[in-house]
Order: C-alpha cells, then sequence, then structure tokens
C-alpha cells in the first residue's frame, strides 16, 4: 500500500482516502493507484488533449531545435544533476501558440546521464507525460509500468505515458479506452508545476515568451546565507 501511495500527487493525499483499481486496455490490464480525491479529479489516463498542430516527431524537428536553441533528447550538462536550473526560457510555437521550453531530464538506475527533453507546458493538465520516444531514451519500458519515476531539473516527480490510450466517458456515463489525441507530445503539467513550486511567466509585450523559474529549488543553505 505504501508504494501505491506514491503514485497519487502530493495534493490529494492526507485526508482523501486512498484505495487501488483495475485498469484495463485493449492488450493489457495493469494496477493503477488511485487517491478518491472530489468529484471531477482526472485519473492520469482520463486526461486527454487536441495537439494535431504538434504531430509525432514535432519536437524533434529542425524548426523546434532552433526555437529552443537544444537539440531534443541530447545530453544535457552533468552538472545538472548537481545544481538545479534558477531558470528556463522557452519559445512560442507557431501560431496557436504553443509554450515549449525544455528541462533536463534523468531516471534514477536507469538513465543517469541526464537528457535535454523539450515539454509543452500545459498547465490544464493535472498530470506530467513522456512520450514513447523520450521514455526509449530514458531506459523506460512503458508497457511495464503504469506510472514511473523520474527527476525533472532535478525535481522527483512521478510521469505517465503520452502515448497510452485514453478513458473517456460519454454522455450516457459509459467508459470506453481510445486514442490519444496528444501522442507523440512530453506535457509538462500542474504536478511538475506544484512539486517545484515553480513560476512560469508568458508574456507578449516585446514579443511572444515563456520562462519557467524555480526560485524555491535555488534558496541558499544556512551556511551559504549572508550573514
Amino acid at each position: 500500500m505504501q508504494s501505491l501511495l506514491k503514485l497519487c500527487p502530493p495534493a490529494l493525499r492526507g485526508s482523501f482516502a486512498f484505495s487501488s483499481r483495475i485498469a484495463a486496455s485493449k492488450d493489457h490490464i495493469s494496477m493503477v493507484a488511485v487517491c478518491d480525491a472530489e468529484p471531477g479529479a482526472l485519473l492520469p489516463e482520463q486526461y486527454d488533449a487536441l495537439l494535431s498542430d504538434l504531430p509525432e516527431g514535432a519536437l524533434a524537428s529542425p524548426t523546434v531545435t532552433e526555437l529552443l536553441g537544444v537539440e531534443y533528447l541530447s545530453p544535457a550538462p552533468e552538472s545538472a544533476l548537481r545544481q538545479p536550473y534558477a531558470q528556463v526560457k522557452g519559445g512560442t510555437y507557431r501560431m496557436n501558440g504553443r509554450n515549449l521550453l525544455t528541462l533536463p531530464v534523468s531516471v534514477p538506475r536507469r538513465c543517469e546521464t541526464p537528457l535535454n527533453v523539450h515539454f509543452l507546458v500545459d498547465t490544464a493538465s493535472p498530470h506530467t507525460y513522456f512520450t514513447a520516444t523520450a521514455q526509449a531514451a530514458l531506459n523506460i519500458d512503458a508497457s511495464k509500468l503504469s506510472a514511473y519515476h523520474a527527476k525533472i531539473n532535478g525535481v522527483p516527480l512521478y510521469v505517465y505515458d503520452s502515448d497510452a490510450d485514453r478513458l473517456v466517458t460519454d454522455a450516457h456515463g459509459k467508459q470506453q479506452w481510445v486514442p490519444s489525441h496528444f501522442s507523440g507530445v512530453n506535457v509538462l503539467g500542474m504536478s511538475f508545476l506544484e512539486r517545484a513550486r515553480a513560476l512560469l511567466e508568458v508574456s507578449w509585450v516585446d514579443g511572444p515568451s515563456v520562462t519557467l523559474k524555480f526560485p524555491l529549488l535555488m534558496l541558499p543553505t544556512k551556511a551559504e546565507e549572508p550573514d
């Protein structure tokens, strides 16, 4: 039970009852931990987003590489393991205003060398997701895991598979599995922004810009504080 509890976002732990359930898809059955929060809370497999302007392979395209200034899934500096970035500047992708940025990602015991992972910042998503391509580069086998532990800019977080089928409910309350509409997109959701206590700034004052700041990750230790 304790290991399942780790899969719950921190905001949903505590007073909420905890339970587990079986989630079945077309080709596999897996145990998924859920928190019985208030009605309307979305489970990881229930969130979906139509991102037709970010097709499979877009994050690795020359356009996005030029926008973000770094190649997708290239090695990040080893120093990122010891010292999180204080802030990251991203870019706005095309006419639909998709805010993208790059963060170093590592996976304990699987991929200790951090990689530069491009993300779509989605404040509508309660959870954070990796694509099959990113999972493969990080030595993750999503077919065996419903969720897995990664470090994004040094912040430990459970993340999910953006390519997996989504569980939707129709107007009559019937549930069914459908293909994901954001397959091929790494989504940086509210779970990360909350855990990192990040500050997201999106501005159009001098043209489109997006900046993610981590003020609480950069607080000095007592030994470093000025007298």
